[in-house]
């Protein structure tokens, strides 16, 4: 099961890369020597980027120390004895309030056990046995890739290094999972293509619901396909075909909708404009903000990416925007592509995609009169 593990993470890299574009407002360009959550890392402070390349320069070349990390772990994980005996046949893994707010959507009457994915709750789920398992599995891991270093490119064997940080906890996730049977137990997870998530897929231990997390993108080549899913609850039917070019096989799907709550604004006499930002898309959404601000019959609302700090990218505009960082009524939600677009849309909300109008705003701003 090594080849699993080193599979899942080929897949993360991949999904590092195809989102290179995703930086394309940013000052910086990414470091392609490192793929490793680079969206995040382009959007560090100049102090702590240059911190993050200085210690990622010096570990890739001791990376082998991680061994004595993981066995400090192991040795750990064995003092952390079994406190959670799991009686549920119903399993949600969570790693966040976001996850836990999607398995909520489809719980229905369904009493749905919450696993959190982290090492010490998984260290309290699993025997003495799993986590000695665990531990070879992830020392076969790293000398696996030691051994297939010739047939990867710098990037990829560097990037790997990173990555792989976490692989205990990886493989004591995939050492639980294999104490379920597929016709007693339902794992539901939210994730759609991290590493976790191709661990369920591929091992088959149980039926699995996945639940549309967010945007899903068409473009990623990973290496390696996930495995099945025997129901999938989607916002929307256009998003089946994209997870079916990532996915061996899907049984059967639903359609969803958010348990969101809109918040009233006051009311006035303009067009109210609700800009959900992107970070890709930023210039774009500064454009149509000069553009509204040229007629007085519009009142914009922006909400930022809550994962990312760049609110001062719209200094010029302070005075003539508000920012919220709830969900309120709008006449039109204006987004580029961020999923909350679709969660409006499934309530039946005006949403535009400015993605569509790139370079043609104008028309865009026409729609909204």
């Amino acid at each position: 099961m090594t080849k699993l593990l080193y599979e899942a993470y080929c897949n993360e890299i991949e999904n590092d890369n195809s989102s290179l574009d995703l930086s394309r407002n940013s000052t910086r360009r990414y470091n392609k020597r490192f793929l490793y959550k680079n969206y995040k890392v382009n959007g560090l402070k100049e102090i702590y980027y240059f911190i993050f390349y200085s210690l990622v320069s010096v570990y890739v070349k001791i990376w082998l120390v991680s061994l004595i990390y993981y066995l400090i772990q192991f040795i750990i994980s064995i003092i952390l004895i079994k406190k959670y005996k799991i009686k549920n046949s119903n399993l949600g893994f969570v790693d966040s309030s976001k996850a836990i707010y999607d398995i909520d959507l489809v719980k229905e009457k369904k009493d749905i056990h919450l696993i959190h994915y982290k090492y010490h709750f998984l260290c309290c789920c699993t025997r003495v046995r799993d986590k000695y398992k665990a531990f070879l599995m992830t020392i076969k891991t790293c000398f696996f890739i030691i051994s297939i270093k010739k047939d990867l490119s710098s990037s990829e064997y560097d990037s790997l290094k990173l990555h792989i940080c976490d692989m205990y906890k990886l493989a004591l996730f995939y050492q639980f999972v294999q104490n379920f049977d597929e016709e007693n137990t339902t794992f539901y997870a939210d994730s759609h293509y991290e590493r976790g998530v191709y661990i369920i897929s591929n091992t088959k231990k149980a039926k699995f619901y996945l639940i549309q997390h967010g945007f899903i993108r068409d473009d990623i080549k990973f290496k390696y396909k996930f495995g099945h899913i025997d129901m999938l609850y989607i916002y929307d039917k256009i998003f089946l075909t994209k997870f079916e070019q990532y996915y061996n096989k899907i049984k059967s799907y639903k359609l969803i909708k958010p348990n969101i709550k809109l918040r009233m604004i006051e009311k006035n006499n303009k067009v109210n404009i609700f800009i959900v930002s992107s970070m890709n898309s930023i210039n774009y959404e500064l454009n149509l903000i000069e553009k509204l601000l040229k007629n007085r019959s519009f009142e914009i609302f922006v909400k930022l990416h809550p994962l990312y700090n760049y609110k001062d990218k719209f200094y010029k505009y302070f005075n003539d925007i508000t920012f919220v960082e709830d969900f309120i009524m709008c006449d039109y939600l204006i987004t580029y592509n961020s999923f909350l677009g679709y969660e409006y849309k499934a309530l039946n909300q005006k949403v535009i995609w400015l993605k569509n109008y790139e370079n043609n705003i104008d028309e865009l701003i026409k729609k909204l009169k």
